[in-house]
């Protein structure tokens, strides 16, 4: 990837609705599951360029593992806080001999052939009583050519991310679903997509900021009512290590 489209990417994930609302999510989850602390010590797995990272570290100490040297590069520039270091789940990790408070995966299990093994290792690293966030995509019945060109192995239903989750060891978890406003048009582009095999280029750039702001407010709402979605594009998991 050259140098525009890592520029790219932050800018995506910096304005772009979606990621911004997904991490108001994870905000509104940590301070109504583990509590609204600024010391926790936190290990976000699979950190890309970075952005995750400014929320996250309002919570406390941050440390990050990301595949690619190019990538953590951008990510170390734009969080010269965060301990950054180059790793690949789940057997590649340099910070697996230590235990956090909270580890979080945003949308990066879904990239792994052997998801279960990387829960599993999650579970050893979290403290007693430790937390772990993950976001994956959701309803297989979708995958599409969108998700073979993002390299995804999977997307989850929620019955099969719950036998996961518990052949990695978790008891206590929750699983909501997200991205349930829009889910109609977005279910119904992806199911196009996989019936064609085609791409939609649009998907990839940032809407117009009127629509760009609507979408935002309306998943940013959904934290209110994640014990209560039906169904959603996105699947949330909180599982605790007790």
């Amino acid at each position: 990837m050259e140098k525009d489209a890592y520029i790219w990417n932050i800018e995506m994930c910096e304005k772009h609705w979606w990621f911004r609302a997904r991490n108001e999510i994870i905000k509104f989850l940590i301070k109504n599951n583990i509590g609204d602390s600024d010391d926790l010590k936190i290990l976000d797995a699979g950190c890309g360029t970075g952005t995750n990272l400014k929320m996250l570290q309002c919570f406390g100490n941050v440390s990050a593992i990301e595949p690619s040297e190019i990538v953590i590069k951008y990510a170390r520039d734009n969080n010269p806080k965060c301990d950054i270091k180059q790793g690949l789940l789940p057997n590649s990790n340099p910070f697996s001999s230590e235990k956090f408070d909270l580890v979080t995966s945003l949308d990066v299990i879904e990239h792994i052939e052997n998801d279960v093994e990387v829960l599993r290792h999650f579970k050893s690293i979290l403290k007693d009583n430790g937390s772990l966030i993950v976001t994956v995509p959701a309803f297989p019945s979708i995958f599409s050519y969108a998700d073979k060109s993002a390299h995804h192995f999977r997307r989850y239903s929620k019955k099969e991310l719950k036998k996961k989750l518990i052949n990695a060891g978790f008891e206590k978890f929750d699983i909501y679903y997200f991205n349930t406003f829009l889910f109609i048009p977005i279910y119904s582009l992806r199911l196009f997509q996989k019936i064609f095999n085609f791409n939609v280029k649009a998907e990839d750039n940032i809407p117009n900021p009127i629509l760009n702001k609507l979408f935002f407010n309306l998943m940013n709402f959904e934290k209110h009512l994640l014990k209560y979605n039906p169904f959603g594009i996105s699947l949330c998991v909180i599982a605790k290590n007790d």
